[in-house]
């Protein structure tokens, strides 16, 4: 291959190619960080929803312990003085405040065959079959303390159930309950919806909650984009084992999912996050990368040219040289003009050739002359 395509054409060209799998390599390093932040993102929320929960639990387990050992409220419930019993809580546990402060919206006791004997909610309604529960049932069967999310007909609630003994006989059970409103929605960071994926019955449907009534919400919130989005790619809003995370339209969606207590998916809460800044930030790195890139390319590219031109012209002189000795045009080497002090290789080359070919010429002119 002749020096010229080496240093023109190959050496460019290399270069040309190594800086593109450079930028290849840089862009999808960009979206690895992206996904990498995204992830970061919906992990976060996770955390602390789940940490909300958790919280929210650990009240709902202190106040049924309580009823456990309050040996008043369990003779009113073993002796069925429903009356008694709801003034009792107002008065000992103060169901408003429980509610205020606490957002308890339910305590509820049940008979040993299930069915419903007092609703702080809802006073006049009882007796009604229990039976669809299926967390009463667990408790009742199993005698032991339940806590989870489960539907009921108010939407999804947060609940913690426990067996009520009296004088060592059990005689019912007793839940506390927080619905997951929009209040609960509105104590998470973003904008934030409620997704309930079957009503009371166990039926399939799409019940949606959101922190408030204003209908911009919906529309500011895109969830028909949203859905289509993860449609069209043949996903389901709601999968078994993972959430769902993703960067559409400078805005960040993700899921966390929802469980009831035996592990069953029953809804999640789809999160949006604005993320322009986000967006500003990668679109400025890639552009600096690219003029800094190009700059790199436009300097390789002609120090290479400028590189090339010096050492092909050296190698010229050496083929000019030998082809002048090839055709016996000795006088005609002394027209070349070389730096002997020069630090170039193929400059000395030159130079000690043509000494000794000088060399040469003196000794055969000698011996004929």
């Amino acid at each position: 291959m002749r020096l010229k395509r080496i240093f023109y054409f190959v050496f460019p060209g290399f270069l040309i190619l190594s800086i593109l799998i450079l930028v290849s390599i840089v862009k999808i390093s960009q979206v690895n960080t992206l996904n990498y932040l995204l992830k970061t993102k919906y992990n976060a929320q996770k955390n602390i929803i789940s940490q909300k929960l958790h919280r929210k639990e650990t009240v709902l387990n202190l106040l049924i312990d309580k009823f456990k050992t309050d040996e008043k409220l369990k003779n009113y419930f073993y002796n069925k003085q429903r009356k008694e019993l709801f003034n009792y809580l107002n008065k000992e546990y103060d169901l408003n405040n429980l509610k205020n402060k606490y957002n308890i919206s339910i305590i509820h006791f049940h008979t040993q065959d299930i069915k419903s004997f007092l609703r702080t909610n809802n006073y006049n309604k009882y007796g009604d079959d229990l039976t669809w529960r299926k967390t009463i049932v667990a408790t009742n069967k199993n005698k032991k303390d339940i806590s989870g999310i489960e539907i009921g007909k108010s939407g999804l609630m947060l609940r913690y159930l426990a067996p009520i003994y009296y004088n060592s006989k059990f005689i019912g059970t007793v839940e506390a309950g927080i619905l997951l409103d929009n209040n609960f929605l509105s104590s998470l960071e973003y904008n934030n919806i409620l997704y309930q994926l079957y009503n009371w019955k166990n039926e399939k449907e799409e019940i949606l909650f959101y922190e408030n009534d204003d209908d911009k919400f919906e529309n500011n919130f895109d969830l028909n984009q949203i859905k289509t989005y993860i449609y069209n790619n043949n996903k389901e809003i709601f999968n078994e084992k993972y959430g769902f995370f993703k960067y559409i339209n400078s805005n960040i969606y993700f899921i966390n999912y929802i469980t009831d207590f035996e592990g069953k998916v029953i809804g999640g809460i789809l999160t949006k996050e604005d993320a322009t800044s986000l967006q500003k930030i990668f679109n400025v790195s890639i552009k600096r990368i690219i003029i800094t890139l190009i700059l790199i390319l436009l300097i390789s590219i002609t120090s290479y040219v400028y590189i090339g031109k010096n050492i092909l012209n050296k190698v010229l002189l050496i083929t000019n040289v030998s082809k002048n000795i090839k055709n016996n045009d000795y006088l005609l080497i002394n027209k070349f003009k070389i730096n002997k002090n020069s630090n170039n290789e193929l400059e000395k080359s030159s130079f000690e050739l043509l000494q000794s070919i000088s060399f040469l010429k003196n000794i055969l002119i000698h011996i004929f002359f």
